[in-house]
């Protein structure tokens, strides 16, 4: 369960928290956390998980983790071939 009680301390904390959070993964988690204890602003924190599962590098938007298989087929979260 999170220890933000809703959206607001959630961005009080990232706000305080700027150098100390870099793992764009981990902020996605703490949003999507939020969906679930703060009703008022699920559509909000949605989108804020959604932004977070992305990297922008360099003019590009790319997915959040890259891999392959075993068949070395190209893996990406979230997929953009969407």
């Amino acid at each position: 369960m999170s220890e933000f009680k809703d959206i607001l301390s959630l961005y009080d904390y990232l706000e305080e928290s700027t150098y100390d959070c870099k793992d764009y993964g981990k902020i996605a988690n703490l949003f999507r956390e939020i969906i679930e204890t703060d009703k008022d602003n699920t559509n909000k924190a949605q989108w804020e998980t959604s932004f977070f599962n992305f990297i922008a590098r360099d003019g590009e938007i790319l997915p959040l983790f890259q891999s392959t298989d075993e068949k070395r087929n190209i893996i990406t979260y979230p997929d953009l071939s969407c």
